[in-house]
């Protein structure tokens, strides 16, 4: 059974979000449904998952419903930037593939995957600079 752990520092003001083990659609929808519903998050939320220490074992069709279940919460936030630290390829082609699912059932939510947490930060910075 996999874990989902989340913190929100406010010195970046990034949430931060750490796979490891096998993680589960139930453990995913979970954790959507846990930031989704925090009403101290900022409604230009930025995220930086590091997916390094987990596995995916779901398929294309459940990718899918997690899109779906996603798209609902980001209605909630003015944005979202999401940057997925991948180090497999499975978990790299399920964050394209979530990417291109979300493209198209939100206009709030923008993902992009990287292989360092520096590059993600980065790019988290240009995106959403801090107020």
């Amino acid at each position: 059974m996999g874990q989902i752990d989340y913190s929100f520092n406010d010195n970046d003001q990034i949430l931060y979000i750490h796979f490891s083990d096998e993680i589960t659609v139930a453990e995913i929808l979970e954790y959507i449904d846990k930031v989704g519903q925090d009403k101290s998050l900022p409604r230009i939320l930025k995220i930086l998952e590091d997916r390094r220490g987990g596995s995916f074992n779901f398929s294309i069709r459940e990718n899918i419903k997690i899109s779906k279940y996603a798209a609902q919460f980001a209605n909630d936030y003015e944005k979202i930037y999401m940057a997925a630290v991948n180090d497999k390829p499975k978990e790299t082609a399920f964050t394209i593939d979530y990417q291109i699912l979300i493209s198209k059932l939100s206009n709030k939510e923008t993902i992009k995957t990287f292989t360092t947490v520096e590059a993600a930060k980065n790019w988290l910075f240009r995106m959403a600079p801090n107020r």
